[in-house]
């Protein structure tokens, strides 16, 4: 993830979780189960593997 100036104020002013990850995922942040899908689909894992970390 990157730290842009806004996830940088969110993280200092203590804002709500939910905060922090919509304005993760607006620049660009996959969540752990979007990747696992992803390489999923690109034949690198299979999907018990996925659902044992990313429930």
């Amino acid at each position: 993830m990157t730290v842009t100036p806004t996830i940088k104020r969110l993280i200092q002013t203590k804002a709500p979780v939910s905060e922090l990850l919509n304005a993760a995922i607006a620049t660009g942040m996959r969540t752990l189960k979007q990747d696992g899908i992803l390489k999923l689909l690109e034949g690198h894992t299979d999907i018990a593997q996925v659902r044992s970390v990313a429930v």
